[in-house]
This record gives structure tokens, C-alpha cells and sequence, in this order.
């Protein structure tokens, strides 16, 4: 099972392809599912607001082609890592590509008490074209990590408010939330968001996600 930037590039190679290209005919939105999910946290307006604006984004633009080459994956931990995931990001944003994200989380069923989910990342996932880092979020919330959380925080806050780059998720409401939380102010001021869950669902027929 694929997931994060392996599944957004896997997304992506789908919606450019020539069947889906020369669909004409519009198709009936599929019914969502029933969800068994508890109620989430609504988060703070600012993500709110990036969430529904990527939600409602058209896919309009020129299909995006996944690269022909998997990108190197990078693991970040450290502030020598956070300067690695910096560079990359900023050269992303300078060239006007596209940059991929997913984030995970401890999940509910692995708390003894549902209550104890306080609603942080365990995982940040990020792609550029070229590379994929894997964000060990919880390793910056541990005590005398303080400086790089900051460095970290400043970077993705620089990614996101980026009106150059498109930022790529799937059914991303709930990880901008989770990522609000973990650092916040983050999702402030977010830019150019677009979530690709309705295009890739309506285009395999799938029921969303919620």
C-alpha cells in the first residue's frame, strides 16, 4: 500500500494519463462513505481556510507527469537534516515545481485512552521532484530541540506561504491540522494549497475520504 509522496506520485501519473485526458462526459459525484471516525479537532481558522481552499481548487492546469526517476529519500533529524530539507524546498519554490506533502500520526487505536491523542505529527513527508524527506517531528519536540523545531518551523512556514510552488496533499484537511499543532502558526498565511482527493477519486471512481 502506497502512501504519502509515493501515492501522490502514483496520483499524479494517473491524472495525466491519455484515458483520463479524453474523458468528456462529466461524472456524478460519488456518494461519501460512512464514516466511523470520532468528531476531529477543527483546528484554528487559518487552516480552515488553507483546507477548504485546497479542497475547492479545479483541476485546471496542465497535467503534472510524476519524474521518471524516483526522487533519493533524505531522513531528517537533526539540524544538519533540516538544512538539507531548506535547500531543497527553496530551490522547489525558486523553479515554480510543485512540492508534495502527507503527515502521520500515532493512531487512535494505539492510545490506551482516545483521549490521550493530543493531536501532534509523528511523521512530515515532502517531495520535490527530485528528492523525498521523511521529517522525524517528534524527535524536534524532545526537550533541547528547541533551536532546530524553530529552523524547521521557519522552513515549512516559508514553503507554505510560497505563492510560486503548488503544494500537493490528498484528503489534507486533517494532516494541515495536525501540522498547526505541532508547530503553530505553521499553516498561517498558506498559499497555493490543492488537495488532490476529489479529481483522483472522481477519475478511479472511488468514494472520498473523510
Amino acid at each position: 500500500r502506497l502512501t504519502g509522496p509515493d501515492l501522490v506520485a502514483c496520483e499524479l501519473e494517473l491524472l495525466a494519463s491519455p484515458q483520463v485526458e479524453a474523458q468528456k462526459e462529466p461524472q456524478k459525484e460519488p456518494q461519501d462513505a460512512p464514516s466511523v471516525r470520532p468528531p476531529q479537532k477543527q483546528g484554528t481558522p487559518e487552516t480552515r481556510r488553507a483546507a477548504a481552499s485546497a479542497e475547492e481548487r479545479p483541476f485546471s492546469s496542465p497535467p503534472l507527469r510524476a519524474p521518471k526517476r524516483p526522487p533519493r529519500v533524505l531522513s531528517v533529524q537533526d539540524g544538519a537534516g533540516i538544512a538539507a530539507l531548506s535547500a531543497a524546498l527553496d530551490e522547489a519554490v525558486s523553479r515554480g515545481e510543485p512540492v508534495a506533502f502527507d503527515c502521520e500520526w500515532r493512531p487512535r487505536n494505539c492510545h490506551a485512552d482516545p483521549s490521550d491523542d493530543d493531536g501532534s505529527l509523528q511523521l512530515l513527508q515532502l517531495a520535490t521532484r527530485r528528492e523525498a524527506f521523511v521529517v522525524d517531528v517528534a524527535a524536534f519536540a524532545s526537550p533541547g530541540a528547541e533551536e532546530s523545531r524553530s529552523e524547521l518551523r521557519r522552513c515549512l512556514l516559508r514553503l507554505l506561504r510560497a505563492e510560486e510552488s503548488e503544494k500537493l496533499g490528498f484528503a489534507s484537511g486533517e494532516d494541515l491540522r495536525r501540522l498547526e499543532t505541532s508547530l503553530p502558526g505553521v499553516t498561517e498565511g498558506a498559499a497555493n494549497m490543492r488537495d488532490l482527493q476529489r479529481a483522483a477519486t472522481r477519475a478511479v471512481g472511488s468514494p472520498r475520504r473523510t
